[in-house]
């Protein structure tokens, strides 16, 4: 009997040495949040006057998507969550602009007013 022969068993691994080579598939559910994610960043960048709600379901997705993984957040969902962070930051740099142009508009309004009472 030469020694490979005589190593090889057919007995199963005791449970506490086996050990996984994959990781288990994530649960249905956060895949499905973690595209939802994804999809809400993405729509927070192309849409300026809906960014922030975008941006905010883009971010409540991606934390219940990691929240149904275990901790362990999904590609898609990190992608996700990331550009929902820069839709909030796009967004409210647009609002801003968007309120002092129209104060300065407003502004002009009333100095032509004011110069025209007499």
């Amino acid at each position: 009997m030469t020694e490979f022969e005589s190593n090889t068993s057919l007995e199963p691994i005791p449970a506490e040495e086996s050990v996984l080579l994959y990781e288990p598939a994530p649960p249905r559910i956060a895949v499905i949040f973690s595209f939802i994610a994804l999809g809400c960043g993405i729509a927070s960048l192309c849409t300026l006057w809906y960014g922030l709600e975008f941006a905010i379901a883009g971010l409540v997705f991606a934390m219940l998507s990691k929240k149904r993984t275990g901790g362990k957040p999904l590609l898609n969902a990190k992608r996700g969550k990331t550009l929902s962070i820069i839709g909030i930051v796009i967004s409210s740099i647009w609002t801003i602009l968007y309120v002092l142009y129209s104060m300065q508009d407003i502004m002009a309004q009333l100095d032509e007013l004011m110069t025209s009472l007499p």
